[in-house]
Order: C-alpha cells, then structure tokens, then sequence
C-alpha cells in the first residue's frame, strides 16, 4: 500500500487521500492576537487545559511571546534580547512551555510557568538555522538545529529547563533547519527529528537523548519539513513536506526498531501551500492540519488515523508563511497566522 523511491515521491493511493471523511470548515472562528508585527513564522505549544504559548521573530529581532487562553488573547511581551531565527516553542511535559531561537549563533531561550516568562538566556552555541525543540521526558528536552559545518548539533535540558548539555555536532549533510517533535508519553521515549539532506532527500534522527542513525525517507523536498507526535496507538510522528509543486506529502513513523522500514513512505496530502502545513491533535486519534495556499487563504483538513479529509478552504486572503497550530482541550485547535501586514491573527476550530 505504501511506496518509497530514494530518487522521487511514489504517492501512493492510501486511504488518508480519501476526502469522504469531516469537512475542515465545519466551525472556525478567526481571532485577532493584537497589533504586534513580526517577521517569520510564529510558533505555539500547548501548556495545559486551554492555555497556549506562542512566541514570534519580531520586527526589531527581539523575541515576542503571548499566550492563549481558549478565548481571547494575552499582550504580546517583547524581550530583552536579539534573535535572528524563527523560535520553536515546546512543552518540556511538566509544567513548562519553552521558546527557543538561535541569537548570533547562540541558543536563546525563555520558559513559561503559566503566570511569566523567565527572562531569556543564552547558551554558547555555532547554530547555522533556528533550533527545533521537543518534549523527551517530563521535564526534559532536546533542541536540534543544523551547524556551522554543515551537519546537525543538538543539546538536552536538565530538569526544570535551566540547565543545558554542551551542543555536540553530528556529522552529516543538512541542508535545511531541522523539524523536531517530542514522544514522551507516546509508547517511545524519543524526539525524532527530520531535514532535508543532498538531492533534496529526507532525513530522519532520532534522540534517545543521544542521536541514533540516520534514515534515509527518500523524497524530493523543497524547504523545511514539520513534525508531530501522534495518537501511539497508530502511529508516533508525523512529518510534512512541500514539494517542488507546493503540495503537501507526509511520512509516518511507526514506532519500535529505528529502521526505514518503520516509516510508512511518502504520500500526498494535496494542497497548493505558501509554507509548509502545520498540525495538531485535535482529540483521541484525530489531527488537524492547517496551511496557507497560493492565494493566501487559510485551508485546514482532518486526518483520524485512517482517513485524511483533504484541505478545504476556511477563510482569508491575506496571510502568508507557514500557520502555528496547537491543542486545546475544547476538542479543537488554535492555529496562529501571519497576515500580509505582518500582524497575527489565529483560527480556532473546527
């Protein structure tokens, strides 16, 4: 049923390009995040219940963060401090949603408990891309970004998220920033990490905290892929990837033994996308995927483990980038845009 080919994408017929299942556009509501700019695309995390946690590049290079409460939005706060990348924000598992950025090649990070953000803090670093974060273990977590030579360099907080291992590098050819998504709590204690290598080819790691070997997915991709953890019961990461044709495909792991054949192959979500396509669970083993077109309007579509929705269009027409979504516990998720003018806005559904 699946297919792979280290030379192109074989898109298969698989049940997930059946577009019989929910309609993506049963119930959205867009919603302002205020009047701050920006200049990339933002990243978001689930801190608990309704509660999400969402930092930007902003126009000065600073960092912005704000939070979500399910309603209505928080002010953004902009902090001490330059960045030069877009952050990538994770929960650590216990209590914590941390942002990340690359600051001069350094790591730059801040921390929300719920009531504050910390004031940021740098870690001494040759990062070559921004970072990409995920939850390893309650309390832990492993941020990957590409290096200065050319491969992949990688750290792993201590508890609380104050203490940082010396960033390692490990050889390889990366060509794109690295896409990261954390599994504690998934059945497989691992951040699995994805980029795009020579030829336009994946790659995938995996942290235990240590890096194991690399795989070879195969592909043609443009750009940098997206990762998700997942319902275990089915699968424990997603990955998504623009093609040379601005569709969408995506690879799937399976979980055990770290092989290639533990991955499902590549196949095609459709789509015509100006980034890349953002997820998030919704509820139980159902995802959300949101992404702006080619005429800058937002689609989203819904995937349950066996079937993929395809994209249907929400609404809009004037937001670019690649969205940010995250988990609510409403049973739906927030998906932060930029717009044109670069502001933000979110849409919270289906």
């Amino acid at each position: 049923m699946f297919a792979r080919s280290h030379a192109h994408l074989v898109l298969a017929p698989l049940l997930f390009l059946s577009t019989a299942w929910l309609p993506a556009h049963a119930a959205w509501n867009f919603i302002s995040t205020g009047n701050a700019t920006g200049v990339g695309n933002p990243s978001c995390a689930q801190f608990s219940a309704d509660v999400v946690a969402c930092a930007v590049q902003g126009g000065k290079n600073t960092l912005l963060v704000n939070t979500f409460n399910g309603t209505a939005w928080g002010a953004w706060t902009r902090l001490a401090g330059t960045v030069n990348s877009d952050p990538s924000c994770t929960s650590d598992g216990d209590g914590h949603v941390l942002c990340a950025a690359s600051a001069g090649g350094n790591f730059f990070y801040t921390i929300f408990n719920g009531t504050s953000w910390t004031a940021p803090a740098k870690v001494t670093a040759e990062l070559y891309s921004a970072p990409s974060c995920g939850n390893f273990a309650p309390g832990t977590v492993v941020c990957v970004a590409r290096s200065s030579t050319g491969g992949i360099t990688w750290s792993v907080s201590g508890a609380g998220l104050t203490s940082w291992s010396p960033f390692t590098d490990v050889a390889t050819a990366a060509v794109s920033a690295p896409a990261c998504t954390g599994n504690a709590g998934t059945g497989e204690t691992a951040v699995i990490c994805a980029f795009t290598t020579t030829g336009s080819t994946v790659l995938a790691n995996w942290f235990l905290p240590y890096p194991g070997s690399f795989l070879n997915l195969g592909g043609a991709v443009a750009g940098t892929p997206a990762c998700l953890s997942a319902d275990a019961s089915s699968y424990v990461a997603y990955c998504l990837f623009k093609g040379y044709d601005s569709s969408v495909s995506a690879d799937a792991f399976k979980g055990g033994t770290w092989v290639a054949g533990s991955w499902l192959g590549f196949s095609a979500m459709g789509g015509t996308v100006n980034g890349n396509a953002s997820c998030a669970v919704e509820s139980g083993p159902v995802s959300v995927c949101g992404a702006i077109d080619s005429n800058n309007a937002f689609y989203a579509g819904t995937w349950n483990n066996t079937t993929w929705s395809g994209f249907s269009k929400v609404g809009g027409s004037t937001y670019v980038g690649t969205p940010s979504c995250a988990t609510l516990n409403t049973s739906q998720v927030v998906c932060v845009i930029r717009e044109v003018d670069n502001k933000y806005t979110s849409a919270v559904g289906p």
